[in-house]
Formats: C-alpha cells, structure tokens, sequence
C-alpha cells in the first residue's frame, strides 16, 4: 500500500501488534474509523496527529469498538516520532487540577522576542512551614509554595499571584491572572520547571512577525485609468483552496500573454488585483497549528474572560463580519461584537473596520476604476452576490439591487458558471446560485455588501469545493470520470474555479466595449377582473433599469423606475387604465441609453412610447420634410445655414424626434437633431469646389415616424477673388566672373520668391532700356538666363524684372556687372 495512504489509516492495515500507531488527520474518512483501523490491526494505542500544538490533548467522546487509548498530538511531535523511525511513549494517568488552583502565566515578549525563552516553576520546599517566596534569576522564575508544619503545600492561587505581583523582576517578563475570573482559593500544586512558549508550530522559516499582506497588479497600464477587477481570497483562514485559485489566474494572465490573444487582450485594457490571502497571519496558524481556525489572531478576550492559552484556538475576529455596511453594528444578523462574545467564530471585532484584514481589503476597493471583484471562500460551491444581510427580527434585508443590477448579476453569473463547468463538468446548483441571504444565511459586514453598498463595484463571492482542505489530488481520481465530477480534492477545485475567475475579467472588458443600448418591449394583457385596466410589463433584451411616466410627462432619471416583482423575478406588472399613454426609457448596465435619448434635454422626445391596450403596435407616420438653406449662394471654402422641419401625424401629438443628415453630391455635409417641435438648423459645408451643389436631406425616423427625405435645394458655389501677394527677386549668380566685349555671353542665376503662393512666369533683363535675356522660372522660382554680348566694355547695369502672374506680382531689382576688352 502507498505509505502515504497507509498513514491515513482509511483502509485495512497491515499488523501493528504491540505498538503505537501515529496515524495522519488527512483521507476520506472519520478520526473514529482511523482508530478502529489501527486497534484491529493490533496497535495497543492511537496518536492522532492534527494541526494543533502543545501538550496531547484526549479527543471527546467515546466509539463503540474502540478499546485502546486514542490521544491527539501536533504534527511536529508526529514528524519528530516519525523522522526517529521509533521512539518509546509511556502512557501514564494525569491529574488536572481544578480551575480554582490554576495560574494563568504569560510573558510580556512575543514568544520569539524572548518570550519563548521564559521559564517557571511552582516549587515544593520538602520542609515544614515554609514561606511563600518568589526568585528570579535570569529569565527563570521560581516560586517555593508555603507549606503547613506536616510539610504540605498550602499555598493559594490567587497567594502566589500576589507574590509574584509584588516582585518587579518577574513583572517585568512575565503578567499574571487566576483562572477566567476564579478567585484563586484552590492550592496550587508543584510543577517541574515549565519553559513558556507561543506555542506556534511553523518552521523557523516562517516569520513571527505580522505577516505582509501582498496583492499583485496585473495589466499593461497600471494607473488607474482602466477598469478594475479585483479578486481576494483567505479572508478565512482554514480556506486552503481559494488562495491557489487567485494564483492559477495569475499565472495564466502572465504566463499567457505572449501567446494568447484573448488573454493579451484582457491584460491590455484592465487593471487587474489578485490579494491571494487577506489574512496570512490566521492562514499560518491553520496550516501549522489549528486546522480549524476561521478568524484573523487577534485576542479581544480580557482577563477574567477566555484569554488564557488553553482558549488560543478560540480567539481572532472574523474577517468577513468586520466591514461597515450593514453590519452588526446596524443590527444585523450573522455576526457578534467582541464586546458580546470574543470566542465566536462570527465575531466582529470591537468597531466596524477595527482589523488591518478589513482595512486592507476596503483600501483597495476605495480605487474608483475598481468595478467587479471576486471574493474567494470555500466550501459548498456556492456563488453569491448583494445582498448578504438581514435582520432576524423582520426579516429586513440590505436593499436589494435594481432590476438593471440584478439581472446583470445573473447574465454575468451564467458566464462565469459555464466557465467553473468547462473544466469537469461541474455544476453549481440554481440552489447555490444568487443573493447571498437567499441561498445561505445572514453575514451582517461582510465585504461582498462593502463593494456592493459602499463604493458600487459588483461583487461577488465564491464558495469554492466540498470542505475546507481537501487533498491536493486524489490518487484515483486520473483521469477525471463523469462519476469523480466534485469530488473534492484541491488541484480539480483550484482549475475549474480559476476558469470562472478568468470570465469575471472578461465579463469586465466585455462591459467596457459595450456601446449598444438595450431594447426594450411593451407587453399589455388583460386583467382578471377589472375591464378598465390592463397589465402592463416592459421587459429588455438584456440587463436594464427602465424609467417611465402614466401623465403624459417626459420621463427622466427622476421618474419612477420599474421594481424587481419578487426574488428571482423579472420586473414588476403595472395595472393602469386601458388607454393610458406610457412612456419610457431603458438604460443598460454599460450606461448606454436607448434610441441615443437624453433624459437631462427637455427637448428630446426620443423616448419610448406606448398606450396601454391590448394589441397596440406602433405604426410609424409618413412624415413631410422640408429643408430650406440660407444663403443659396456661397464661395468655395464657405458654408451656409440649413433649416429642416419634419412633420408627421400620430396618436400622441408629438413632433418626430432623431437624427436628419445633409448630404451633397453623395457626401455628408452637415447633421441636425431635431427639437421637440420637429425642426432644428445647422451649418452646411463647407463647400470644397466651385459649381450647383444639389443639398437634401434625410429623416432616420422614430418609433412613430417612418424615415423620409426633403427635395433637394441647390447652393451656388463659386471661385473666390484672389488678391496677388507681393514678390521678391534676386540675382544669385553672374558667370562668369571675366565678361569680355563682343566675346562673352554672360549668365544671370535668378531667385523669385512669393509669400503664401507659388511662382511662376517670365523675367526679363535689360541694359540701357534695352532686354538683353528673357526666361521663364521653374517650379522652385528659379531660372538662367543667358544675355546678349556686350558691344562696349565698362560698368553696365542690369535690371532684372518678375513680371508677375494673376495672383503674385511683379517685382524687380538691379544688378553692376563690367565689361573688359
């Protein structure tokens, strides 16, 4: 058998006659069952190794069969017998004394800042009449115990709680106290010398310091600019398996992204926060110490109450009770102040938001881009959402989403369901599945209600697996079978709840690229027993909020809204009078508003509109419309102004609303939204050529409006006046530089520059009133011209002339050359 299983002790055992059998806590079967498997192989005692620490503790309760001695032991004594290969244990009967005689001794030092180096002992003198007295010598504190004159102790609790009071040495190592508020008056008995511990079982590798709580930000911008998902988990300590799933996303997001487009995607346009354990300090205490342990290890026990070591399992507030919306601070159920009960494993600390825990996990959603997070527990498969508290009295609940909110939590949910599915078929029941008070209980300040009610990012909460630490991966469960589909074990759980994690970032950047609006419909029956009203339900086509009016009012963010109907319902059932002219609009989840209406502009009448009869339709009207521009005739490069009237008869005696666009030659030159009276104006252009540009107009229609369009109107366009800009002329070059009389035929190089315009043209040269050379510049300004031959040597000057076009002007400038024989 595999020693591993075979420590487990679920299956037969080989002999054990005569020995004492250290068997595990883990497997699929009960402590009872282990202790019976070990005595009938012939184990003459049973150590239950668990993750507790200190002294071996008798399990409670008694198995029928079950004869031999069955004590509990921590895992590090089971690994210190275990790594001995054999050790030799004396079973001996103890004695426990009664409470009225226990001291409760605690170092002022954290165990591994000295305090774990404390040591005492209550001392019998062996003499008769012997005083009370109390010596410190380094950090070991005795006490010999008074005894009467036939040498027995006689010493009182709350007599040695006294002395070592009055001994500033020992006060300054150690405090102490009578047993839970007892008065002390039980002798005390002797000890052998005690080293005081912390009673923490980690490896020294494991800090004793508070431990850090870490939270990784993944996406390409970080800055708070994109949409936020946040996903957290071990808020509860004991909750192995949530933490791996926050991990396992992690990993894909990163490890994924060269190589996966979709993944690239998400990384790219969300911010995303994995806070893998809310509170590692309580999650090292179960995973060395207490299995069992649900809450952060914080003691709001006082003396006199449930402080002392032997409570320390009892301790600690619980994470998810300690927020401020709707809390038991409020009144509601599901928690317990400290100051009632510092031992129930629903405390919530003495003040909303008191732990680092909660603070921690408020801080980030404090982020305003943050608009769905996931909070990770275990165990039942459940998935939940707002609201998650009540209170017991009436039954009043946290206020329940709107029916916009509710339905996105459900449209979001399947996805995310049919994610957790994908890996092995795993089902969370519609039992399991919606508002937390509905399918589990009451968890007055849990932080599902902070995200939901405090800062409006849409929460929800996991409950991952079967139980709170299952086997990593079962040995019989490879390959996965239809018939191991939940079966717990943590590799399955940590894969298939990871995929669901995944689809919550995608449901968040599937929000971001929504731009479609809802579609709503208006559905009007009969009534069952009044014939002058009708039902009325509007319903969408997707998650929406819908506002509406009966007075034949324009409705706004302010107008009432349709209610949920009931838990798991669709919308409310309105009864009106037959004939009733309703008008509404719908507003989706990504804030997109049908039809493109603005429920803030009293002049837009895109609503939707209905009368509340039976078999209504809309028909929508054959509408005239008219365009007019003004003026008729502009230049190139000008506009002028359209106005446009749309008119069309229907049953509400409302203009048509929407969108007219102005088209010339095929293109788009313009666009108005009309007014509540049906026209609207606009600039038209402007226009880029000269010529008779035929300008119409095209009516989109509306829900009581068919789409039509005007005749067209021409516009005159014409060419504008040009005024010429000035010019500059200039002599670059005179070649070359030895000009002979009757020989030489010399080249002028001229530059014609023009602000604003290009140059083009003739310039001419003359000496004596005479032209000697004419050319024509090319597309830079620039021509040679070569002159006629000098007929006299001597100075000779030349003036070189632009002589202009229509639209850049003339321009000259002179130039001294001389001529030599």
């Amino acid at each position: 058998m595999d020693p591993d299983v075979a420590a487990q002790a679920c299956q037969p055992l080989s002999s054990l006659a005569n020995t004492i059998a250290v068997v595990e806590r883990g497997g699929t079967c009960t402590l009872e069952a282990k202790a019976l498997a070990a005595q009938t192989a012939g184990a003459v005692a049973v150590l239950l190794a668990n993750n507790t620490s200190g002294a071996g503790t008798a399990p409670s309760g008694a198995v029928a069969g079950v004869t031999i001695p069955v004590v509990g032991i921590s895992n590090a004594d089971a690994a210190k017998i275990r790594n001995a290969g054999s050790a030799s244990v004396q079973l001996f009967p103890g004695t426990t004394p009664g409470n009225a005689s226990r001291i409760g001794i605690e170092t002022l030092a954290w165990g591994h800042e000295g305090g774990n180096d404390v040591t005492a002992q209550i001392a019998d003198p062996g003499v008769a009449s012997s005083p009370l007295s109390v010596s410190v010598t380094d950090n070991f504190i005795k006490v010999n115990a008074r005894t009467d004159a036939s040498g027995a102790i006689i010493s009182s609790a709350a007599e040695v709680i006294a002395a070592l009071r009055t001994n500033d040495a020992a006060m300054d190592l150690v405090e102490v106290y009578t047993y839970r508020g007892n008065t002390g008056e039980g002798v005390v008995s002797a000890t052998p010398v005690i080293r005081l511990s912390d009673n923490l079982s980690a490896p020294q590798s494991v800090s004793r310091e508070p431990q850090t709580v870490w939270a990784i930000k993944i996406g390409k911008t970080r800055d708070g600019s994109k949409p936020g998902v946040l996903a957290y988990a071990q808020e509860h300590a004991r909750e192995w398996v949530p933490p791996l799933v926050t991990l396992e996303t992690a990993e894909r997001l990163l490890r994924n992204y060269d190589s996966h487009a979709g993944t690239r995607e998400l990384v790219d346009n969300l911010e995303i926060w994995i806070a893998p354990s809310i509170n590692p300090d309580g999650g090292h205490y179960s995973f060395y110490d207490f299995a069992s342990q649900r809450r952060n290890m914080k003691r709001y026990c006082v003396e006199g109450g449930n402080n002392d070591v032997l409570a320390r399992n009892q301790w600690g507030v619980d994470v998810n009770r300690n927020f401020e919306m709707y809390s038991t601070f409020d009144g509601y159920s599901g928690a317990t102040p400290s100051t009632v009960s510092c031992t129930s494993d629903t405390n919530a600390g003495p003040a909303e938001l008191s732990e680092p825990e909660a603070q921690n996990v408020d801080w980030i959603m404090a982020h305003p881009n943050i608009k769905f997070s996931m909070n990770m527990h275990s165990s039942g498969n459940y998935f939940m959402w707002a609201p998650g508290a009540y209170k017991t009295a009436d039954r009043e609940a946290s206020p329940r989403p709107s029916v916009k909110e509710e339905a996105f939590f459900w449209e979001a949910s399947e996805k995310i369901l049919t994610g957790i599915k994908r890996h092995r078929g795993l089902s969370v029941t519609p039992a399991r599945t919606g508002p937390i008070i509905d399918v589990l209980y009451s968890a007055a300040g849990n932080s599902g209600d902070q995200a939901w009610y405090k800062y409006g990012i849409y929460g929800w909460s996991f409950e991952v697996g079967s139980t709170f630490q299952p086997p990593f991966r079962n040995p019989n469960l490879t390959p996965v079978t239809p018939a191991e589909i939940g079966v717990a074990n943590a590799k399955d759980e940590t894969l298939e709840y990871a995929n669901g994690l995944i689809e919550l970032v995608r449901v968040a950047r599937d929000l971001d690229l929504d731009v479609t609006p809802a579609e709503s419909t208006l559905v009007v029956t009969e009534t069952a027993n009044d014939p002058t009203k009708v039902n009325v339900r509007i319903t969408s086509n997707e998650s929406a909020d819908i506002h509406y009016t009966l007075d034949g009012t324009q409705p706004t963010e302010a107008s009432p809204m349709i209610q949920p109907a009931s838990v798991r319902e669709p919308g409310e059932k309105l009864v009106v009078d037959k004939g009733t002219k309703i008008y509404w609009y719908s507003e989706d989840s990504a804030g997109n508003i049908e039809a493109g209406y603005d429920p803030t502009n009293p002049a837009d009448t895109r609503y939707r509109k209905g009368i509340a009869q039976v078999g209504w339709a809309p028909s929508q009207a054959a509408p005239t419309v008219t365009l007019s521009v003004s003026p008729a005739s502009v230049k190139v490069g000008q506009s002028t102004a359209a106005s446009v009237t749309v008119t069309a008869t229907n049953e509400f005696g409302l203009a048509p609303s929407g969108q007219v666009v102005l088209t010339a030659g095929g293109q788009t030159v313009g666009a108005i939204t009309l007014g509540a009276d049906g026209t609207g104006t606009a600039q038209v252009g402007p226009f880029a050529t000269a010529g008779t540009q035929q300008v119409q107009a095209a009516y989109a229609g509306d829900d009581l409006t068919a789409a039509g369009t005007s005749a067209p109107v021409p516009v005159t366009v014409t060419a504008p006046v040009v005024a010429p800009v000035a010019s500059s002329v200039a002599v670059t070059k005179v070649a070359p530089g030895k000009i002979k009389v009757r020989t030489t035929q010399a080249k002028v190089t001229v530059k014609v520059t023009a602000s604003g315009a290009a140059v083009s043209g003739k310039v001419e040269v003359r000496s004596g009133g005479a032209v000697i050379g004419t050319g024509k510049v090319d597309s830079t300004g620039r021509v040679v011209i070569t002159l006629k031959k000098f007929a006299k040597a001597g100075s000779k000057t030349l003036t070189v002339r632009f002589l202009g076009t229509p639209t850049v002007k003339a321009s000259s400038t002179t130039k001294v050359i001389r001529v030599v024989r």
